[in-house]
């Protein structure tokens, strides 16, 4: 196994990532909460598209982006489902900062340094 494989595998492991994984499945299999999400998605993919890159912060988010938001937080099983993503792709975003870093070593592509 190299080191990305090990890596997807060590963050499939993870508990953050298994946590999630759990709530995926719980709030998938109630059709309720798939209609809410959808209306939700729906209005952020018209508010990204209007507003590119505005969703940096919930500051950014139009008032009725921000209520639809809110109203989905008021369930506890969804809050915990999108704390647990911001939770990864907090995680995700770091380890991609260090793996970049590390790689930013010089690389030479001339041709008396091949072979």
């Amino acid at each position: 196994m190299d080191r990305i494989d090990a890596f997807f595998d060590a963050l499939t492991k993870h508990p953050t990532y298994v946590r999630l994984q759990q709530l995926k499945i719980a709030i998938l299999s109630r059709p309720q909460y798939q209609e809410r999400f959808t209306k939700y998605l729906n209005k952020q993919k018209k508010h990204v598209q209007e507003f590119p890159y505005s969703l940096k912060s919930l500051d950014s988010l139009t008032p009725d982006l921000h209520e639809e938001l809110s109203g989905l937080c008021q369930d506890s099983l969804i809050n915990e489902y999108l704390d647990l993503v911001r939770d990864l792709n907090d995680l995700i975003q770091n380890i991609q900062k260090m793996m970049n870093m590390s790689l930013e070593l010089p690389i030479d592509l001339t041709d008396e340094n091949q072979g």
